[in-house]
């Protein structure tokens, strides 16, 4: 195979062959890109430590996943373990590979929680970091080299725009009404979920390769047929935006809620938010409809926003009502 894409695929074998206790660390490295520790790290930051920090990586985290998203779908290229049966599937990823989710997404939410951090040692441990996770991404055979090294770009080009853009819109959003302030997520929301939508109208028309499908099936035989084309990798980050950013404006203006406090008041908060959250997220996904339609992607969508809006204002607000602000 001579894509350029495929460059280091022969490499990956080596790489797999060093001892499942080089394996083993290579998944605990990966873990740390993943969206379960970002749904532990983001509202503990949000609700315990420094609420307008949390909105800050919370918009870096969901317009990067739907960056990522939209990319894949663009780019449509596979995973190393999609093409060669030399690469043991050590992870299973049903999404298409470049960009790198855990490498454009690590960079841009550690990249941002370092440069706000103070010390010496925050950016070369951010960097150490990063390039780590982007390893241990080519070790368990699910990215070849170009899909990392495209998201570390990809993440570093976001966080300096962010940064670079912040203050303006911030100044923006003071000079407008009220009103066309709170439209403003449910609007930008809305576009990501039609720019999503349209970008894979065209993957749609792509055939999967078949030998894709084959070795996907052979890395998961009990799983569901390989399908890197579905609309909840854009609609889920969009509609998470629409509540997060709702909830962070009506944060903004109650501006009683900063993160700050001590001992077990920051205990009982998280404890109490993250019961809220869990509850959002499981209990809507139990009553709402499943599956690849405009109903259930419609279902995901609201369920999204609403545990988007619980963590920057339904839980800021619970806490303060129980006496945990």
């Amino acid at each position: 195979m001579d894509a350029w894409w495929t460059f280091g695929l022969n490499a990956i074998p080596v790489l797999q062959s060093w001892g499942t206790t080089w394996i083993a660390a290579m998944k605990a490295l990966s873990f740390l890109g993943s969206e379960q520790v970002y749904m532990f790290i983001l509202p503990l930051i949000l609700w315990c430590l420094d609420a307008q920090l949390g909105v800050r990586l919370g918009i870096l985290l969901l317009g990067s996943s739907w960056l990522n998203a939209i990319l894949k779908l663009a780019a449509g290229l596979p995973r190393p373990y999609w093409v060669s049966q030399k690469i043991a599937p050590l992870a299973i990823e049903t999404s298409y590979g470049l960009p790198s989710g855990h490498a454009q997404t690590t960079t841009a939410v550690y990249g941002g929680l370092a440069t706000s951090l103070r010390g010496r040692w925050i950016v070369p441990l951010a960097l150490a970091l990063l390039f780590l996770i982007g390893w241990s991404r080519l070790v368990l055979g699910v990215h070849f080299a170009i899909d990392v090294i495209t998201g570390w770009v990809i993440g570093a080009v976001l966080l300096w725009a962010f940064i670079r853009l912040e203050a303006p819109f911030a100044g923006l959003l003071r000079r407008l009404a009220p009103g066309v302030r709170l439209s403003l997520p449910l609007l930008i929301s809305l576009a990501m979920v039609a720019a999503g939508f349209l970008i894979r109208s065209g993957a749609l028309e792509r055939t999967l390769p078949a030998e894709w499908i084959m070795n996907a099936m052979r890395a998961d035989p009990h799983g569901p047929p390989l399908e890197p084309r579905l609309a909840a990798d854009f609609v889920n980050p969009a509609g998470t935006l629409f509540g997060f950013g709702t909830g962070a404006l009506l944060l903004g203006a109650w501006g009683r809620f900063t993160g700050r406090g001590r001992g077990w008041v920051l205990v009982g908060r998280f404890a109490l938010g993250l019961a809220g959250t869990l509850l959002i997220y499981y209990g809507l996904r139990a009553v709402l409809p499943s599956g690849e339609s405009i109903v259930a992607d419609g279902g995901r969508y609201l369920r999204y926003a609403l545990v988007g809006f619980w963590l920057t204002y339904g839980a800021p607000r619970l806490f303060a009502w129980v006496r945990l602000s």
